[in-house]
């Protein structure tokens, strides 16, 4: 079992002048949820929320109190390898290394150079290495016992995720500043041979390619957001066998989603707060349930989503366009177990065992 510190500031009014006291108080750390609050962009105010499973208590800016500094700008992924807590946060192009319990041991520049930089997005792990999506168009691999970075491979335009199958690292390469040039999104995902750390291919999927993920077999799901306009979300995919698409399924509402197994669940929701849950076998190419969150008007902005492995428990992060979010848990039938705030923008939620 393990145990933090959580500081808390007190102000202190008092009749000459105002000064602010911190109180330390010990908090115990066992097995719960850290949820990355990816904060507003510019506030540098991203930071992570703990919730206890056992006890129900939640604790928030836990990374400010392990650290007395701020986690930084726009935190967009966790990762739990090996003993150590990987953040990748864009906006601050850092990536910051932490114990299980958010106290750092290393934070890691990615500024890259003086004129652009390298803004870290999704992470995946392998064989005792980090691989660190840059939104540069870079690919960065990190040794976990040196904790430094050994390489960087070149991907396609604004890459934003990455996936692990068969020696391969499949990256999303979205495009998603090309508008600045006047050129339309990117549509491929790189295949990247991590024992050369060369990529060897570009498989082409549809516009915008965002989350990416493996399901049972092996194969990678991609999702691609589409141009927001004439051109729909849509989910694909790819065949790792033969590194090729697959299968396209077009006929479903998408923001993003996780899988489990063969079963991709998908989320997704419009600028009116309706929202939808649905599961689809990737194998079957069968949408099987579309009532996944029984009730989905709890949840009309999801803006990330957890299942867990052990006993099929849904975590699903609400955002809010101002303020606190929330995380909802709901049993495998959807049913509504328990509901926690968060900070600004939950994002990704991590299973501490």
């Amino acid at each position: 079992m393990k145990k933090i510190l959580i500081t808390t500031a007190i102000l202190a009014i008092v009749s000459v002048s105002c000064e602010k006291k911190k109180e330390r108080q010990i908090v115990t750390i066992d097995t719960g949820l850290y949820v990355l609050n990816e904060g507003n962009g510019g506030l540098s105010n991203a930071d992570m929320t703990y919730y206890d499973f056992e006890t129900g208590l939640v604790y928030q800016n836990v990374f400010f109190n392990q650290n007395d500094r701020e986690l930084g700008d726009v935190g967009n992924d966790i990762l739990i390898y090996g003993g150590k807590i990987y953040i990748s946060v864009g906006g601050s192009s850092t990536i910051e290394i932490t114990d299980l319990d958010l106290k750092s041991i290393k934070q890691i520049s990615f500024d890259g150079n003086s004129v652009k930089a390298r803004e870290p997005q999704g992470l995946a792990a392998h064989n005792g290495k980090v691989y660190i999506v840059c939104f540069d168009g870079h690919v960065a691999k990190l040794d976990t016992v040196t904790l430094t970075v050994e390489d960087f491979v070149a991907v396609g335009d604004n890459p934003l995720d990455i996936a692990i199958s068969k020696g391969f690292a499949y990256v999303t390469n979205s495009g998603g500043m090309n508008y600045l040039i006047g050129a339309d999104y990117d549509s491929t995902v790189s295949v990247i041979d991590l024992a050369t750390f060369k990529e060897v291919k570009k498989i082409t999927v549809s516009l915008n390619p965002a989350s990416i993920d493996t399901d049972e077999n092996g194969d990678i799901i991609v999702s691609c957001i589409g141009n927001y306009w004439d051109i729909p979300a849509s989910l694909h995919r790819i065949n790792t066998t033969t590194n090729t698409l697959a299968k396209t399924f077009s006929d479903v509402e998408l923001s993003g989603f996780v899988m489990k197994g063969s079963f991709a669940y998908i989320f997704s929701h419009d600028w009116a707060g309706n929202s939808q849950f649905v599961e689809l076998n990737t194998l079957t190419d069968v949408i099987t349930k579309t009532n996944v969150i029984a009730d989905p008007s709890l949840v009309p902005m999801p803006h990330g989503m957890t299942i867990n492995s052990v006993n099929e428990e849904i975590y699903v992060a609400n955002a809010e366009w101002i303020g606190a979010g929330k995380v909802f848990g709901f049993d495998k039938t959807g049913i509504k177990l328990f509901e926690f705030s968060t900070g600004n923008w939950p994002k990704k939620i991590a299973i501490l065992k």
